[in-house]
């Protein structure tokens, strides 16, 4: 059961302390939205833990408000107060703790912050009020109003008369009280949680004037074209439309009106960084979206009206685009048709509609945009261009209309010149990635991995690490940036997890793969999983084969939803989620992909990878090194077949040696 918790969580947080208290509520919750409200598995452990906790915190505490230490720590440790007619000063400052630290709350797993529009507000509030304060010399400037204390984290560091010439804070700077999603000022001013609509609307009408944007919608021309070059240009700004491409993710803005959209990536949108425009249709929203409402059939270039979805988020999204001032927009994926193979959707399919009814309301969308075609004046229409081939509907008669293999040239051509220092962008499938490898005790399986990574036809920078946790230190000859964690592990003990924990901690990259020490990979596997980590946040490939050398057996298995951890990728937006499957979990793998919400792809086929079990050394933990439901192959037939004779006659040395070690288990299993 999940259970949404609001103000009456809140004020039992007042009774733990701050920092203890968002600590433990990070470490149960399943999603922290920008509201400051959690969802909590209450049938998880961890959550029985911190209930019992509280629960004797709640008896034990009861103590009295002290008046003359009116700080910010001590609202938040004080109790339940019985007669709160006894201490008249407690209650505000109690409510402005309890405000406080739904602000941490809402920081969230991955230090979210709040659209860079209210950013700029708040930091123009602050600077010009009279309850600014500093200290420690002017390094540091506090509201005196809030109730929050003098402490780093409460810092605004904006400019105050106290230091005039200290620079304004940067949005993408270091994390400051002004960066939190949900921020209430006890002075009601500009900027802050939560400001009515129609302001948030008022602060965004015009933001972008003499900018473009780059409007991304899902069908499968997007993936034909290097939409990465775009964002080289210093004045160009990306919208998603429904399923984010994860190339140029995440993107400034995002229109979805669909419920299922919220359900399907609702983990992406919690911690989605940009600002998010929706209609009333999307029932679980998140707190600081901007809700449009609908308006009768019509281009609205009034949002405070409303704005017509007519069949299509597309259309509401240039509604939005148009509102926020951009003074040309490009449209990429809004094929309204199939491509060459049949897909409607880069991915796919869609599984809300079948194409069959998505191929029928096609002819309503075109019908929305022959109407704005005809009916919207020059200048407006003027801004839209469409860049498809796939897309031959009518209505784009009335639109400037291009190929989308040639639009990127088209409009790098045309925008170039206001941008005369573009950004460095990785070119398709060359994004730089991770390798995690977990390894010790197994030197010859992990120069057979060696040997793989050396091979692979991937040629973008690589940073590899290897946690080695064996008294005797595996060779390493690849430069690989090696942990060495201890205790060093022990026959019997399952060190996974810390190992895989050391290792998050290392990341440097974006795009991260599981590479096993002992299993086999194809020279182009590199390659095509950083490909699709361009699109998608986790990615792996079904129907594993693994094949146990020692025994001379085989099993594909039939897992169609979930890949093995072994050929698992995934983007550094999933390293929370990671880092709590891996704690709760000992096969994490399957449970990390069925943690719902998540953008995710599996594939079938492309055979980009072989579960090697039964090499000498430290044995394994999964059910394959048990070879449990395997077929026998003593010719070593199907290792052949899947990765080659001359592959498989690498694997031939170890049949015997390992029958060997096999008359005694407790060595083996060691």
């Amino acid at each position: 059961m999940v259970e949404t918790f609001d103000q009456k969580i809140m004020n039992l947080v007042v009774r733990r302390g701050p920092t203890a208290a968002v600590d433990e509520l990070r470490s149960i919750a399943k999603i922290i939205h920008h509201d400051g409200s959690i969802d909590i598995d209450t049938e998880s452990p961890e959550w029985f833990r911190w209930t019992r906790k509280w629960r004797k915190a709640e008896i034990s505490r009861k103590s009295k408000w002290d008046s003359s230490k009116p700080s910010f720590e001590l609202a938040m440790v004080a109790t339940a107060i019985e007669n709160d007619a006894e201490l008249p000063s407690a209650p505000g400052l109690i409510a402005r703790s309890i405000n406080f630290t739904r602000a941490m709350l809402s920081r969230g797993l991955s230090d979210r912050r709040v659209d860079e529009h209210i950013f700029a507000s708040r930091v123009k509030s602050c600077s010009g009020c009279k309850n600014l304060a500093y200290s420690d010399g002017g390094k540091y400037h506090y509201c005196n109003a809030c109730g929050c204390g003098q402490q780093l984290l409460a810092a605004l560091d904006v400019p105050g008369k106290s230091n005039p010439g200290r620079p304004v804070v940067e949005y993408d700077g270091p994390y400051t009280k002004l960066h939190y999603p949900y921020l209430k000022c006890p002075l009601d001013r500009s900027g802050f949680h939560v400001p009515k609509i129609a302001d948030r609307l008022d602060m965004l009408h015009g933001a972008e004037s003499g900018r473009i944007l780059v409007l991304v919608a899902n069908g499968p021309s997007r993936d034909e074209v290097e939409l990465e070059r775009l964002a080289a240009l210093d004045n160009a700004d990306f919208m998603s439309i429904n399923t984010p491409d994860m190339r140029v993710w995440p993107t400034k803005y995002w229109c979805f009106v669909d419920q299922s959209q919220a359900k399907d990536l609702a983990r992406l949108i919690s911690v989605y960084p940009g600002t998010i425009f929706n209609t009333a249709s999307v029932k679980s929203r998140r707190a600081d979206a901007i809700l449009v409402k609908s308006a009768t059939k019509m281009f609205s270039t009034n949002l405070h009206r409303g704005a017509h979805v007519g069949r299509t988020t597309t259309f509401f999204a240039m509604q939005i685009a148009y509102w926020l001032g951009y003074d040309h927009v490009y449209l990429f994926g809004v094929d309204m048709a199939s491509d060459k193979s049949g897909k409607l959707y880069s991915w796919g399919s869609n599984p809300h509609v079948k194409d069959a009814e998505r191929i029928k309301r096609f002819q309503t969308e075109n019908e929305t945009f022959e109407w704005a075609g005809q009916n919207l004046p020059e200048p407006i229409r003027s801004r839209f261009t469409f860049c498809s081939s796939y897309n031959i509907w009518p209505f784009q008669r009335h639109f400037e209309h291009v190929q989308h293999e040639t639009a990127i040239d088209l409009i790098v051509g045309r925008h170039h010149d206001s941008s005369p220092q573009p950004r460095p962008v990785a070119k398709k499938g060359r994004s730089p990635l991770t390798l995690i490898t977990p390894t010790g005790g197994r030197p010859e399986a992990f120069a057979l991995c060696e040997r793989y990574m050396r091979r692979q036809t991937y040629r973008g920078d690589i940073q590899w690490i290897v946690v080695d946790d064996c008294e005797t230190p595996t060779e390493t000859t690849m430069g690989q940036d090696v942990i060495r964690p201890t205790p060093f592990w022990r026959c019997g003990d399952n060190t996974q997890a810390r190992n895989m924990l050391a290792a998050l901690d290392r990341v440097g990259h974006d795009r991260i793969l599981i590479i096993e020490d002992d299993d086999w990979y194809h020279p182009d596997y590199l390659r095509v999983y950083a490909e699709m980590l361009d699109r998608f946040e986790l990615v792996g490939e079904g129907r594993a084969r693994y094949y146990n050398v020692a025994l001379r057996c085989w099993r594909q298995w039939a897992n169609t939803s979930h890949a093995s951890a072994c050929q698992t990728g995934f983007r550094s937006s999933l390293i929370p989620v990671v880092r709590k499957t891996v704690q709760a979990y000992r096969l994490f793998d399957v449970h990390l992909w069925t943690t719902p919400g998540l953008f995710k792809h599996i594939f079938h086929g492309m055979n980009l990878a072989v579960g090697i079990k039964g090499m000498p050394g430290r044995h394994g933990i999964g059910v394959g090194h048990i070879a449990s439901g395997f077929t026998s192959d003593p010719e070593f037939a199907v290792l052949s077949r899947w990765i080659g004779s001359t592959e498989a006659s690498v694997y031939g040395i170890y049949y015997a040696a390992n029958r060997l070690v096999e008359m005694n288990a407790e060595t083996y299993r060691a």
